[in-house]
């Protein structure tokens, strides 16, 4: 799973908040008859949860793991970062 594949792969209620919010997954697609793998996930506020509000959330996700990539691959360019 490197960062450029990473995509939100959908949400749900999170049932953790008593206020109200939806849970996202950010992750990997399924390929022919894997399922998805889902490396991050994370809540926005019902009133927030807006197509824009939820690829920015994940954009910050997907963007340190770049950076991580960038960083493992200048120490060790062999290593890959597994997320």
């Amino acid at each position: 799973m490197t960062a450029d594949k990473l995509r939100v792969l959908g949400g749900q209620p999170d049932e953790h908040d008593p206020k109200g919010a939806l849970m996202f997954f950010v992750g990997t697609p399924g390929l022919e008859g894997h399922p998805p793998r889902v490396a991050h996930t994370f809540s926005v506020p019902l009133a927030d949860a807006t197509p824009e509000s939820v690829q920015a959330e994940a954009n910050l996700y997907i963007e340190a793991m770049r950076k991580a990539e960038t960083i493992v691959r200048a120490l060790h360019p062999t290593l890959t970062l597994v997320h």
